[in-house]
């Protein structure tokens, strides 16, 4: 979790959806982060975009915090931030 995680690139705030590349494959992942927790799903839409999370996945630490610029979150006292897109 942690190197999807650090692959984060950009925040949809409309959608509350965090954007990333996987390290091993070049892979795009679309996830939510809420604390303590990772939601991985996908984008798609029906009329107007959704989120539809389907995995759920525990990350212990993980704190967020949303903001008109962007996304920042913390992970084992580790910084990231994300710009909005």
């Amino acid at each position: 979790m942690r190197a999807i995680l650090e692959a984060a690139e950009s925040y949809w705030p409309a959608l509350d959806v965090v954007f990333a590349v996987r390290p091993c494959c070049g892979a795009r992942d679309e996830m939510q982060l809420q604390p303590n927790t990772l939601w991985h799903g996908y984008v798609y839409a029906a009329g107007a975009p959704h989120f539809a999370g389907m995995d759920e996945y525990a990350a212990p630490g993980l704190s967020v915090r949303a903001g008109l610029d962007g996304l920042t979150f913390t992970l084992d006292s580790r910084a990231f931030h994300l710009p909005a897109v």
